[in-house]
């Protein structure tokens, strides 16, 4: 798979979490633009990735699926009243399009398949991704295939520090069996597990923390680029407190092919 294009800068977040070249069996990255320490610059493949806020406050991490509708974790919704939305902008504190919220939708077994649909109360510029069928994603995602995350969450992974939300960061992560997540719970057929594929120094890692649920997980295949997964949780080890970027633990993404026919019947005009 081709990652989305991408920098390095420090490690991503996901809360309750560049693009890869999909070839089928393996992924090769693209010349990074600019290097600083453990998450990615994102590229202008970006474009997509959406802020989402709650009472005014910025909550998690989403993605434009069409001109009125980004896909994020149904934990990080409420009434559409309490929602905003900001696009076309790598900043959630400004630039872009900040819109309201007129509906949000979420499937009959939100439990199992925490994704929701947020339909905005204006359409926006930002370009959207395509969603990855059910073919697309038997085709690609299965152990040992790159992806590429991203989200607007925590920058820093030890919690006794100030996370520093806000800013879009990117990280290039591999799937891998989902014996480590199944075995707490999570069904396999509705999520993709994934590690970090960057370590670094100080026990720490490129990967999902807190304010990234709800981001997206892609890949581009010869179509052109996909969406695969959406941000949901990170595993950790329990005896260590949480923390994230542990190079031990893994990140939990919602298949969206698992709810495909779902999400494209709430896309909008």
């Amino acid at each position: 798979m081709k990652r989305l294009g991408a920098g390095w800068t420090s490690t991503l977040a996901i809360a309750a979490v560049g693009i890869v070249f999909a070839t089928g069996t393996s992924a090769a990255a693209p010349r990074a633009t600019s290097s600083i320490s453990h998450g990615l610059y994102p590229s202008s493949e970006w474009g997509f990735a959406a802020s989402v806020f709650l009472d005014g406050r910025f909550a998690c991490s989403g993605s434009v699926i069409s001109s009125t509708a980004v896909v994020t974790a149904a934990h990080c919704v409420s009434s559409p009243s309490r929602m905003a939305v900001r696009t076309g902008s790598y900043s959630s504190f400004g630039g872009g399009q900040l819109l309201g919220v007129s509906g949000v939708a979420v499937p009959p077994d939100s439990r199992a398949r925490d994704i929701a649909v947020v339909r905005l109360s204006e359409a926006t510029s930002a370009p959207p991704i395509a969603l990855a069928t059910p073919d697309e994603d038997a085709a690609y995602d299965h152990p040992g295939s790159s992806m590429s995350i991203g989200g607007f969450g925590a920058r820093q992974p030890n919690n006794w520090r100030k996370p520093k939300f806000g800013a879009l960061r990117v990280a290039y992560v591999r799937v891998i069996n989902s014996r480590a997540c199944g075995a707490r719970g999570y069904a396999l057929a509705l999520n993709i597990c994934e590690i970090s594929t960057k370590r670094f120094p100080g026990f720490t890692t490129a990967n999902a923390c807190p304010g990234d649920s709800g981001g997206p997980m892609a890949a581009v295949i010869p179509e052109g680029p996909r969406l695969f997964g959406v941000g949901d949780i990170v595993v950790y080890r329990r005896h260590l407190g949480y923390r994230c970027g542990d190079p031990f633990g893994a990140a939990i993404y919602q298949r969206v092919s698992a709810s495909y026919d779902f999400l494209q019947a709430n896309l909008g005009p």
